[in-house]
């Protein structure tokens, strides 16, 4: 009988904390698993919206800036009116009436702020004849550039000028170049990159990172204006 006894007395002091110890460093793995999961998902998910906003930035800007100097009947001065490094200013006679002044044929395209805050940060399209003024197009853009290219890829300007007036005629192709950052901070990551275009004239960096905790991504299309120069 007493051997019984001792057989189900239980387990010792010191065998509930060993199996306490176990069961917290398990927990705890599982939990750290956890958070770098969820981590690594929020960072795939910034990313993934990064992208999204310079890719449809990009395809906006691309479809109209082809139909920069659109003029079936010669009578609309269809033109490039402004070229700067960071704004874009044109006309094109969509629906061949001979004037440019319905919607979507005097369009400007520019960094803005959309918060007030004193940082422009956001690619914005302005329909001019619209009324509506700047519109938000992509959101977190650190920077956006234009190098404006003659016929034979020349390049007309660089990051501190704007194209002349008097040869904005000779614009055949524009590069634009855009940088966005993600919405939210990554601490574990430390931004001190530089980002370049692809000036044929020699690479420019336009935009620096701070030593902030945003990751970044560049996307960067030469598009052809194929009705200046007809």
């Amino acid at each position: 009988m007493l051997n019984t006894l001792r057989k189900n007395s239980g387990v010792t002091l010191t065998e509930l904390l060993i199996v306490l110890a176990l069961t917290g460093i398990v927990s705890g793995a599982i939990y750290n698993i956890f958070i770098s999961q969820g981590k690594a998902y929020t960072i795939q998910s910034e990313v993934a919206e990064m992208q999204q906003n310079l890719r449809a930035g990009i395809f906006m800007m691309e479809r109209e800036i082809r139909m920069v100097g659109y003029d079936p009947t010669r009578d609309a001065d269809a033109q490039i009116l402004t070229a700067a490094p960071s704004q874009l200013e044109f006309t094109a006679d969509l629906n061949g009436d001979g004037v440019t002044d319905d919607p979507n044929e005097h369009m400007i395209y520019t960094l803005y702020d959309t918060d007030a805050d004193g940082t422009s940060d956001a690619l914005g399209r302005n329909d001019v004849n619209s009324g509506a003024g700047t519109q938000l197009l992509a959101e977190n853009i650190d920077q956006l550039n234009y190098v404006y290219l003659d016929e034979s890829r020349n390049a007309l300007n660089d990051m501190a000028t704007s194209v002349d007036p008097a040869v904005l005629p000779d614009i055949r192709s524009i590069q634009v170049t855009m940088v966005a950052r993600s919405g939210v901070i990554d601490s574990d990551n430390t931004n001190n990159e530089t980002y370049q275009n692809q000036n044929p004239g020699g690479s420019e960096v336009i935009y620096t990172a701070a030593g902030d905790h945003f990751r970044r991504r560049l996307l960067s299309t030469e598009i052809k204006c194929r009705n200046l120069g007809l």
